[in-house]
């Protein structure tokens, strides 16, 4: 009996290990989506697109706030399941977004917020 159950918890334990592992690298798709209001990160740049269009930029700073809190709550979900490389990328496009909207600058604040874009689809 000891025998079987040895034998059953060498094969279950590495099994549901590969396949929980497996399950969090495939489910970036869906914990990148917004689980509340505060972690709507793709909308707040949408948001933050048209504010800098329009170049309002106070309502701008305030939506980049929002992204910036929904980005801290992305990425703790999503850590695990993507490279560290395009994390460290996003911090910097919104980093940059950040003080060009400081700036007023709107070229440089569309032309990161585009390769946000970039960087968001390729999650």
């Amino acid at each position: 009996m000891v025998k079987t159950l040895r034998k059953l918890l060498l094969i279950l334990v590495p099994t549901l290990f590969i396949a929980l592992s497996s399950a969090l690298l495939v489910s970036t798709g869906w914990l990148k989506e917004p689980f509340s209001e505060d972690d709507r990160l793709q909308e707040s740049i949408q948001a933050l697109e048209s504010h800098i269009k329009n170049q309002e930029w106070g309502q701008a700073s305030q939506t980049q706030k929002k992204a910036e809190k929904a980005w801290e709550s992305i990425s703790k979900r999503i850590q695990f399941s993507v490279d560290r490389e395009i994390m460290f990328e996003i911090n910097g496009s919104l980093s940059r977004i950040k003080g060009s909207i400081e700036g007023r600058d709107q070229e440089s604040t569309l032309i990161e917020i585009y390769y946000f874009y970039t960087l968001w689809e390729s999650i």
